[in-house]
C-alpha cells in the first residue's frame, strides 16, 4: 500500500511543474524583452558613432586643406632673414 501513487499526488506534481513552466517562460519573456531593448541602444549608438566618424573624416580632408590655402600668410614666430646687399661700404 506505500508504494501507491495517489490522483492527489499526481495532480500536486503536475501543478509543481506547470509553475515552474509558467515561471521559466516569464523570466524568458523578460530576458527577450531586455535583450530588445539592448538592440535598441546598440542600434542607436552605432548610428551617433558612425555620424561623428563622417564629421572627424570630413575635418580631416578639409583642415589640411585650409591650413595649405593660408600658410603663406602663417608665419610661426620665425624670423625671416633679411636681404643685405653685398655691396657694403
Amino acid at each position: 500500500m506505500a508504494d501507491e501513487v495517489s490522483h492527489a499526488d499526481i495532480y500536486r506534481a503536475l501543478g509543481i511543474l506547470e509553475g515552474k513552466l509558467d515561471a521559466m517562460n516569464t523570466a524568458l519573456t523578460q530576458k527577450h524583452t531586455d535583450i530588445s531593448a539592448a538592440f535598441g541602444r546598440i542600434s542607436e549608438l552605432e548610428k551617433a558613432v558612425s555620424k561623428w566618424a563622417g564629421i572627424a573624416l570630413v575635418c580631416s580632408i578639409i583642415i589640411p586643406i585650409l591650413v595649405t590655402a593660408i600658410s603663406p600668410r602663417i608665419h610661426l614666430g620665425a624670423a625671416v632673414p633679411e636681404q643685405t646687399s653685398s655691396t657694403t661700404k
